[in-house]
């Protein structure tokens, strides 16, 4: 199938450009390229995007066990920067972002993140702080929590 071809196809099904170029990859016509975007959904971006973090986890698990590295976080990777500043204009809190980072990438459970794992760690966003930044009662308590994840961190193999 030619670009032309597969972008009309993809045109009239809505399909992303990267989508149709994987479903044209393994079609040799319009009729295959229909039965795939019917019938599979190997495809999508969102599955495409699962194997890459699938094949990622299991490569550094594998560098870790071949080499008997131990990766260690460092720091918040761009995305989790990202979404610590999404968390907070979510919240209505207008701090400084990379403060905030700083003291994620202090806190205990930060440091006790792995690599390729399932790991969270909460930062917590107390009802007395959040009352400072006037979005809420001063008080006891938890405001919000921002959940940082694994993917979100960066490592680096400990000395």
């Amino acid at each position: 199938m030619n670009i032309s071809e597969i972008n009309d196809i993809a045109g009239r099904f809505d399909i992303s450009d990267s989508g149709a170029k994987r479903i044209a990859a393994n079609a040799n016509n319009e009729a295959e390229f229909i039965k795939i975007w019917e019938n599979d959904d190997w495809w999508t971006d969102g599955n495409t995007a699962k194997r890459f973090k699938a094949a990622g986890d299991a490569l550094n698990a594998g560098i870790e066990a071949d080499h008997g590295n131990t990766f260690i976080p460092v720091c918040l990777s761009d995305e989790g920067q990202a979404h610590v500043a999404a968390e907070l204009k979510r919240h209505g809190i207008d701090w400084d972002v990379s403060a905030v980072c700083s003291e994620i990438e202090e806190g205990r459970g930060f440091s006790e993140m792995r690599v390729g794992s399932d790991d969270t760690y909460d930062y917590e966003i107390t009802n007395n702080a959040a009352s400072r930044a006037g979005v809420c009662q001063a008080g006891y308590g938890v405001f919000a929590y921002i959940e940082i994840t694994a993917d979100m961190v960066q490592f680096e193999v400990a000395q």
